[in-house]
């Protein structure tokens, strides 16, 4: 399960407890009036089933919590309550077989932010996998891949694929052809350096 934690502007809070008490995978329902002090508000917290959390979540940020408000989402580990269990039971889908999607575009968004050990790295990756291709070695380009830290980018291009993150998509899109016409164009200088010349006799 998943423990939600809501600042709910006080106007909000009446429909925010009606979203929640809806939901039959909701659970543990709290609200403290006024405990929130920035942004001022009230908090509210409870325990979601993570099949029921993705339509939670849309509906509390169509109503506009997340823009006057905040929701943070935690991973709850051990939960003992009936009423938890009970939640479990009205849920069909298993909680092994879903996703909760804002947190795996947080997760993504973290790994792929630009710094400059990331560049670094990458201009490392870039100059053995240059090596392994002008001298044919399948071990650097091996070796290149370990350094290069382009994991995280790539899952965040892939959830950017599955939300239809357009903007997103479309400048990583757009950096990535860019830098790979770069080093295709540096790798082509390479071979031709190291291209022996044909047609002479010893």
């Amino acid at each position: 399960m998943l423990h939600l934690r809501i600042v709910s502007p006080a106007d909000l809070t009446a429909s925010v407890l009606q979203a929640l008490a809806e939901d039959p995978g909701v659970t543990h329902i709290t609200a403290d009036r006024g405990g929130a002090t920035e942004p001022l508000g009230d908090l509210v917290s409870c325990d979601v089933v993570r099949a029921s959390a993705n339509p939670l979540i849309e509906r509390l940020k169509a109503a506009g919590v997340s823009e006057r408000g905040g929701i943070t989402l935690t991973e709850l580990e051990t939960v003992i309550s009936v009423a938890a269990e009970r939640a479990q039971e009205q849920v069909v889908t298993p909680e092994i077989d879903t996703v909760v999607w804002e947190e795996v575009a947080a997760r993504t968004s973290d790994e792929s932010t630009f710094s400059v050990s990331f560049g670094l790295l990458m201009v490392f990756a870039g100059v053995i996998a240059s090596v392994a291709i002008v001298t044919n070695n399948p071990v650097l380009i091996v070796g290149a891949v370990i350094v290069s830290p382009d994991y995280g980018p790539m899952a965040a291009l892939s959830v950017a694929l599955l939300i239809v993150n357009l903007v997103g998509l479309l400048a990583g899109g757009l950096l990535t052809l860019l830098l790979t016409r770069a080093w295709a164009r540096r790798i082509e200088g390479g071979r031709a350096v190291f291209r022996p010349k044909s047609g002479r006799g010893i």
